[in-house]
């Protein structure tokens, strides 16, 4: 018994080292790599097409009728240098734009029309950065400076243009506030302090509807903390007659929460203004 356990364990060892003496010899056989796509793979009964036969590339062949499609350059993105825009200025005739009055790298820019022939280009405002407003005239195709490089400038203009009120912060951080006639360019000073953007101006007659903070706080920065909402005011309404010469007040009641006038309209003889405390739209009734 104890001799037949021994037969089928050298047996079972003879078989397991057959095994790894043929599988070895396998591995140790030399094989052809062939690159995807590349060379030819010698037939053999084990051979096993495993992709479909992919056939050399040919070269494109254009049409006579359909010649092919041009790549466009890159577009190049640095400004333009002075010689560039003077030559485009010359040979962009009948226009006449005065191209160097607007500096070559404009940020943060806004373009609002007015009537046909008004346009006003304004940078964003504010009290550390100087920033400028130009009128773009199409009539006669000239840019014009209304604000050169002041700190705070922004703007309110009539609805086709032929007034704008015009606002920076002086030398000494307080806001001016200027009333300007298009045509004529003739500007005359207010004598208090607002933002345009509290102010609508009428086309027919020199005058202005503004609300008029009835205090401010001695640390505002104007007029970043009221655009970033840090600040809200509470308003007077008040017109502004320049024909006259007179600023007579309009409104100047309390509400329970304060009424700070923003982007006001002049809607037939209405006064509509949103009161950005709770964006409530509010009517006044104007004797024009």
């Amino acid at each position: 018994m104890r001799n037949k356990t021994l037969v089928i364990a050298i047996v079972f060892i003879v078989l397991i080292l057959a095994a790894f003496i043929y599988y070895g010899a396998q591995s140790l056989s030399p094989r052809t790599y062939v690159a995807p796509g590349v060379g030819i793979v010698p037939e053999t009964a084990s051979t096993i097409s495993l992709a479909p036969e992919i056939s050399p590339a040919q070269p494109a062949i254009s049409s006579p009728e359909q010649p092919p499609e041009a790549i466009a350059p890159s577009p190049d993105l640095r400004p333009a240098t002075d010689a560039e825009a003077k030559a485009y200025a010359a040979s962009s005739s009948p226009r006449t734009a005065t191209i160097p009055t607007l500096p070559k790298n404009l940020l943060d820019v806004t373009v609002l029309q007015y009537g046909k022939n008004f346009a006003v280009i304004a940078e964003r405002p504010s009290a550390s950065v100087a920033t400028s407003i130009w009128k773009f005239d199409n009539a006669s195709k000239t840019i014009s400076t209304l604000l050169d490089r002041k700190k705070g400038a922004t703007y309110a203009s009539s609805p086709i243009g032929k007034h704008l009120l015009l606002s920076y912060l002086d030398d000494t951080g307080a806001l001016s506030l200027f009333f300007q006639t298009t045509a004529t360019g003739e500007r005359r000073p207010l004598r208090f302090s607002t933002l345009p953007a509290k102010c609508a101006v009428r086309d027919d007659a020199p005058i202005a509807y503004c609300g008029v903070p009835k205090s401010l706080p001695r640390d505002a920065v104007m007029p970043d903390d009221y655009f970033k909402k840090k600040l809200y005011t509470d308003d007077r309404i008040v017109m502004i007659d320049l024909s006259m010469i007179r600023v007579r007040e309009l409104w100047s009641e309390n509400s329970l929460k304060g009424t700070d006038v923003f982007m006001p309209i002049i809607m037939g003889k209405n006064l509509l203004f949103t009161n950005r405390l709770d964006s409530s739209v509010w009517v006044l009734p104007l004797s024009l």
